[in-house]
């Protein structure tokens, strides 16, 4: 179930069948669901603090892409729930290098999937001129912090005060 941006040989996704679509506001009330099924682990991990509900303007402001300056993708299953969410946002004053964040649910994670979405994702940056990734982690969030190694392209990793920070140049893949 590849997007015109996904790879063309199956990845984890096609082989779980699950399907990438790009967010938007459709989806609003599956990303509320999705959110709320987060573990409280799961929550520190993507927003550096226990996060168990979404509030009305995050929901708009994450289904809210423009799909140059703001992309999400968002991975479904067979119900058309949300398992997981991918995106980047350009950062001011240097469009080639965009923030890159992804959160899988608890029940889909280790097998595959943050790795699968991030490679659909970066297929997308390509082809709106984004060069490079910068992601924001917390330093043990080992889990994320693999499948950036994993990426197959060299990473630029600095931790400071609990922190990791991610570059990730994608050109090569």
């Amino acid at each position: 179930m590849s997007t015109s941006d996904g790879p063309a040989v199956p990845d984890a996704l096609d082989r779980l069948g699950l399907r990438v679509v790009p967010m938007g506001a459709e989806v609003a009330p599956a990303l509320v669901r999705f959110h709320d099924s987060l573990s409280a682990a799961t929550t520190r991990s993507r927003f550096f603090s226990v996060h168990p509900h979404l509030s009305a303007g995050e929901v708009t402001r994450f289904t809210t892409v423009d799909h140059r300056e703001r992309e999400a993708l968002v991975v479904l299953d067979t119900d058309d729930e949300i398992v997981a969410v991918a995106r980047v946002d350009v950062l001011p004053g240097s469009p080639p290098l965009a923030e890159v964040a992804f959160v899988v649910a608890d029940a889909w994670r280790h097998h595959g999937i943050g790795g699968a979405v991030l490679a659909r994702l970066a297929g997308r940056a390509r082809q709106v001129g984004i060069e490079q990734f910068v992601a924001v982690t917390l330093a043990d969030n080992r889990a994320m912090r693999a499948v950036f190694r994993r990426a197959g392209d060299p990473i630029d990793e600095h931790v400071a005060g609990g922190v990791a920070t991610v570059t990730i140049p994608h050109t090569t893949r």
